[in-house]
């Protein structure tokens, strides 16, 4: 990897995450403060790969650059893959959104990175990143919510803490590591950093003293638990955290959990934090989220908001709201997944699929979802606990073949 500029242009080549953004950083203040070009071009010709844990941070200097008056122009990778990324991952319109459109990618398990400046679009970035794990992952009910608890406290933080006047961009992603299903999320702003922000003299003392129990700056309003909580569930779940804040790092990996801190001479002035988090262990929120000695539950899920009866205790799945195709099989596997786990999330929950608007759907994606779903549960739990309503007579004549057609494969397999 190198970082460097000449006349206004900064050109960064290589592999980059993380371990980058300082050098990036050093470049912004190099070319727009102490030599003052107000127009930047960033050229990422020759960078490959580009990873969430570099462009979040990135994105979030190059936007507080944007309100002190500088403007930048985006030369995307020359590779082709990561020229598609810097569009669908929403990059390129992040960093330019005169010469760049919003990103419309709807992939599985990959969440186009968002800014958000208050409480309301906060919230809704949350909500994008849970439906995107309960697209892809299965998972209990609490690992969920613990999940959900994590992603709300840390980019919650940013507005509370950060002083920001950007507040914080976002990006989450779900991977496969060594066979194990992870989620990771990252988040970062420009704001004062974590040493201000606690009061610290030192920034390597600010960042430990962040991931421990109750640390915050106003007790009276805040229980300084986010990262703390955050930084458990990520190192007990067997995942990765890395956190970043003026001059020093901090980053805990795998099964051991080892905190490692580091002063580093260049500075990032904001925070960043990248949280990766196994999905293996249903014990997560017991586990991690202990205060004072007692097991936090959180309230209000993102499962009970969105799809919580509110007269009855029951599940409703509008399918027009939660699928973007009926038309292909695999765009059928999130929304069955989804099914999955919301009823695992209550058992005895039944769950009513909304059809309303839907007008038609292909045999593969009925299969997918409600063929499979049905030999999953078996015949008597799938009609005790799933029913259909508003269902096009077209459609209903494709549910039921699919259906019919899995129940005959099953008799067949048993003779």
């Amino acid at each position: 990897m190198a970082i460097t500029w000449s006349d206004g242009t900064i050109s960064i080549q290589g592999s980059l995450s993380s371990a980058e953004i300082r050098d990036f950083a050093r470049a912004l203040n190099v070319v727009c403060t102490k030599q003052g070009y107000r127009h930047v071009e960033l050229n990422f010709g020759s960078a490959f790969p580009v990873r969430e844990s570099f462009m979040v941070p990135a994105i979030a200097l190059v936007r507080d650059y944007r309100r002190k008056g500088a403007t930048f122009d985006l030369r995307r990778p020359e590779n082709v893959a990561a020229r598609n990324i810097f569009h669908n991952a929403n990059w390129a319109y992040l960093i330019d959104d005169v010469a760049h459109a919003a990103s419309t990618f709807d992939g599985e398990g990959h969440l186009p990175a968002s800014s958000y400046t208050n409480s309301s679009e906060q919230t809704a970035a949350v909500d994008k990143v849970m439906s995107m794990i309960l697209k892809i992952v299965p998972l209990q009910r609490k690992q969920l919510v613990a999940l959900e608890w994590s992603v709300s406290e840390v980019s919650d933080n940013v507005l509370n803490h950060s002083q920001s006047t950007m507040g914080g961009v976002i990006q989450a992603s779900t991977i496969t590591t060594a066979g194990r299903q992870m989620v990771e999320f990252v988040v970062a702003d420009a704001g004062i950093g974590i040493k201000r922000s606690l009061g610290e003299l030192k920034d390597v003392k600010a960042l430990e003293r962040a991931i421990q129990e109750g640390v915050t700056r106003n007790p009276a309003t805040n229980q300084g638990n986010g990262l703390y909580g955050t930084f458990r569930i990520s190192t007990l779940s067997k995942g990765r955290f890395e956190l970043h804040s003026g001059h020093a790092s901090l980053t805990a990996e795998g099964a051991s959990g080892e905190v490692k801190t580091a002063r580093v001479e260049t500075l990032y002035p904001g925070t960043v934090v990248v949280c990766r988090v196994g999905c293996d262990d249903e014990k997560l929120i017991e586990n991690a989220l202990m205060f004072k000695g007692k097991v936090h539950e959180p309230g209000f899920d993102y499962i009970e908001k969105q799809f919580e009866s509110p007269s009855e205790d029951a599940f409703i799945f509008t399918m027009k709201n939660e699928c973007s195709s009926f038309g292909s099989r695999e765009a059928g596997i999130g929304t069955r997944v989804l099914i999955e786990n919301l009823l695992r999330a209550e058992p005895t929950y039944p769950l009513t699929v909304d059809f309303a608007g839907v007008g038609i759907v292909s045999s593969s994606f009925a299969d997918e979802v409600f063929g499979r779903l049905f030999v999953a549960l078996g015949p008597m739990a799938f009609m005790s606990r799933v029913n259909f309503r508003s269902v096009d007579s077209s459609v209903r004549t494709v549910l039921d073949r699919a259906i019919s057609q899995r129940m005959s494969q099953a008799l067949e397999a048993r003779r």
